[in-house]
């Protein structure tokens, strides 16, 4: 039976995945690739005889044969493709810049299934594709014509024509060399020459093997074919656009299929640089990329490993890794950082608009080390107390909202702009210090080094540094109010324990570039290390969970590129990377369902 999404050439009610005569010309499709006449294709020779014994339509204008020659002649020229050790990878061979193959060709004569001589010499001639650049994400020089992407000559990419003398003997095999300047398209080795009765002999070969003609090799679709490809049927995926031109990537609780690549697109693949610390390239290195997953490219700017690198103090490396996949990778999400990759970077043309690389689209975060205002508003960047032993941090990161064409779009510039972390927040975060560690004659000698809790000190309930303060009580039993003294623990006219210092912090109008301000605490670093808990605890002896200030960047990296990818909102998932309370920094391995419906990746819909 066929299914409503496969293909069925014969139109003999069995679609062609299950068909084992796919043209209905009456040979088995093994039978015809071996024999060297096209599965697909009931009348190889196009002399409207039918290759088998079977007339595939019973309508006209193939008749039913078998044909006699159906690749033309009594004549079958052979070829063989074979690496630099001889092996033959006819059917295993597939591209790339700078390698090659020895095209090996032999004559048969099928009548008697026996090799024989050539009679004469072996002209061989060469039609290639010309692709522009040499990987999906590459071009041509601008203003020049695409080059060939195969040559018969290892420097000179023109030369497509090539002939073996025979010499004056008759030849038993005649061979060329075919090299490869591209990581895909296709090259169609021909050669012309004579049988010993004089008849004209002509074959050809397609590199890489593709027996179905969707412009993907056999030998890429037989590794993806638990993905669903099949070799030789160009309809894998149903009827309209052939495999090649399809975009079959999915995603994790994600309706939207595709991510702006074709399959033949992510087949030919992506070159990445490599760099040194001048950001200098020192070389290259070429990755085909998943047809099942998406591809997101990311970039960070404006941070200490980025090209230029950002000098400024404490300014941290741009990395989305964290231990275990972060939540994109496990959502089936390939996630490529180009950070450090100068064809990747950051170019505007005239109109001030951002210019990548052919084929695909980058998201982008940039560090913004200059400002404690963020997208989300004024801030100067202090962490603000709110009340005893509660505090709030300022942003740490934010971005423009993305939608299916654009990532993180300004819909009031109407431009692809950026995400963003603030590092002077980040490290206002992490290094604002409001509490003075009590070391001499201390209240609590097991907490020095530690910010005592809340309970054993007597700045408590306004907690504001001053006094001993006289405050109002009211019995909660009788409602009688009275007046307490701060001044309770020690009765010695000081606060006792540690608590807020006034002045902790250098005035300042607008930026606050000076983040480490202070004494010794926050509620949000109880032992004052430089790595901060959250949850904030209760007691310092009990920490259990501390975060670096890598750790807290790459989090919040994470979460803005979420809203770049178009995630409007935050979740109700406390487990989620965009959970709205900042309940902890261990969520960045998980999305919910409803936020993963919400991601749009998109790279460029360039033919």
């Amino acid at each position: 039976m066929i299914a409503n999404d496969q293909s069925d050439i014969d139109s003999d009610g069995i679609g062609n995945a299950c068909d084992d005569d796919i043209d209905g010309d009456g040979y088995l499709n093994s039978y015809e690739l071996t024999y060297g006449t096209l599965p697909a294709d009931p009348d190889t020779d196009n002399d409207f005889v039918s290759d088998g014994p079977r007339d595939p339509d019973g309508t006209g204008p193939i008749v039913a044969g078998p044909d006699p020659t159906p690749l033309g002649s009594f004549y079958k020229v052979e070829f063989t493709a074979k690496d630099s050790t001889g092996a033959d990878v006819t059917g295993t061979w597939l591209p790339e810049d700078g390698n090659s193959v020895t095209v090996e060709v032999r004559l048969k004569d099928i009548r008697t299934n026996s090799y024989i001589n050539f009679s004469g010499n072996v002209l061989f001639a060469l039609i290639t594709t010309s692709l522009p650049g040499i990987a999906t994400n590459d071009t041509d020089d601008p203003g020049l014509p695409s080059t060939n992407d195969y040559s018969f000559n290892a420097i000179n990419r023109s030369v497509t024509a090539a002939t073996v003398y025979a010499g004056g003997s008759p030849l038993s095999t005649a061979s060329v060399n075919l090299y490869s300047f591209d990581y895909g398209g296709q090259a169609v080795v021909r050669i012309t020459s004579a049988a010993p009765d004089g008849t004209s002999v002509q074959g050809d070969l397609t590199l890489p093997l593709d027996s179905d003609r969707d412009s993907l090799p056999d030998a890429w679709e037989k590794q993806h074919s638990a993905d669903g490809f099949q070799f030789d049927n160009p309809f894998s995926f149903g009827s309209g656009l052939d495999d090649g031109l399809k975009d079959i990537d999915t995603t994790q609780s994600n309706t939207l299929i595709g991510d702006g690549l074709s399959n033949f697109k992510e087949y030919r693949g992506i070159i990445f640089e490599n760099t040194d610390s001048n950001c200098n390239v020192t070389g290259t290195y070429h990755q085909r990329l998943n047809p099942e997953h998406k591809d997101l490219f990311v970039r960070g700017d404006n941070y200490a490993n980025s090209c230029p690198p950002n000098t400024a103090p404490d300014v941290l490396e741009f990395r989305t890794d964290i231990t275990g996949g972060n939540a994109y990778e496990k959502a089936g999400i390939d996630m490529h950082d180009v950070t450090r990759m100068p064809s990747f970077g950051k170019l505007l043309d005239s109109q001030g608009n951002i210019v990548e690389p052919p084929n695909i689209d980058i998201l982008i975060v940039t560090n913004n080390t200059t400002d404690t205002s963020t997208l989300m508003g004024y801030s100067n960047g202090y962490i603000v107390h709110l009340a005893s032993r509660l505090w709030a941090w300022s942003t740490k990161g934010a971005s423009y909202i993305g939608n299916g064409m654009h990532y993180h779009f300004n819909p009031y510039s109407g431009k692809s702009e950026s995400a963003y972390t603030y590092h002077l927040n980040l490290m206002h975060y992490v290094y604002n210090r409001p509490y003075r560690d009590e070391s001499l004659n201390p209240l609590n000698p097991s907490y020095v080094g530690l910010l005592d809790p809340i309970d054993l000190v007597e700045d408590k309930r306004r907690e504001n540094g001053k006094g001993p303060e006289i405050l109002p009580y009211m019995n909660p039993y009788t409602g009688a109010v009275t007046t307490l003294s701060e001044d309770s623990l020690i009765v010695n006219d000081v606060l006792d324990g540690d608590h807020m210092m006034t002045g902790w912090k250098p005035a300042c109008t607008s930026v606050c570039n000076d983040y480490s301000v202070g004494y010794d605490f926050s509620v949000f670093d109880a032992d004052g290390d430089g790595h901060v808990e959250n949850p904030p605890v209760d007691d310092a002896l009990l920490i259990s969970k501390e975060y670096t200030p890598l750790e807290l960047q790459t989090f919040t990296i994470l979460h803005e590129i979420g809203h770049a990818l178009g995630i409007n909102g935050h979740t109700s998932d406390p487990k989620c990377l965009m959970y709205t309370y900042s309940n902890n920094w261990d969520r960045a391995g998980f999305l919910s369902d409803f936020a993963l419906g919400q991601i749009m990746i998109n790279n460029k819909s360039e033919p």
